[in-house]
């Protein structure tokens, strides 16, 4: 009788396993990156007696999370090549402001040089031409100079966002070999 009772136990057991798992899933139905799971139910070993064999019920074997490995990478890997673009689209947007289009730009500068060169060209002895064309070079060297300027500035600072990046991941880096020490303790 006492076995009897023992497998119902253990049937019991494993189904409440069950129920439990089929709640998780229930409550986390709308949870974004959740993968639902399932109950993995096993016979548990049996035992051998003179009068045959008799088992001994159900057991859980484990609880398995469903998903794709190859879509779990992709997402992963999508994830990343995501974030690399927005963080490529930054700083090319402040590479941007350096260089505006436009008659702020580099590009109206020089070409206003170049203009004035072609004039002192058609008309050397022209003073006035001349003057100009000193101060469209004038312009120009300013425009390089300050672009150059902030050029450094926006390497400066995309050298000091990696710096703290990597400090970053060196820090979570030793915090997973912390927690991996201590479940090897265990």
């Amino acid at each position: 009788m006492a076995g009897l009772l023992s497998v119902g136990a253990r049937a019991m057991f494993a189904n409440q396993a069950a129920l439990q798992t089929i709640g998780q899933n229930i409550a986390n139905a709308n949870t974004p990156g959740y993968s639902r799971q399932s109950v993995v139910l096993t016979t548990s070993p049996g035992q051998y007696t003179g009068a045959g064999f008799f088992g001994k019920g159900v057991s859980v074997q484990t609880v398995e999370r469903s998903h794709n490995e190859f879509l779990t990478k992709q997402a992963a890997a999508t994830k990343s090549v995501a974030s690399a673009d927005a963080t490529r689209a930054e700083q090319l947007s402040r590479l941007e402001k350096v260089f505006p289009p436009g008659t702020d730009g580099l590009g109206h500068a020089a070409s206003q040089f170049l203009n004035a060169m072609v004039d002192v060209a058609s008309r050397p002895s022209d003073p006035s031409a001349r003057q100009v064309a000193l101060g469209r070079a004038s312009e120009l060297a300013k425009r390089f100079s300050n672009g150059g300027s902030q050029l450094v500035d926006l390497q400066a600072g995309v050298v000091s966002d990696l710096k703290a990046s990597v400090t970053v991941v060196n820090q979570l880096a030793k915090e997973i070999a912390n927690v991996n020490q201590q479940i090897s303790r265990t």
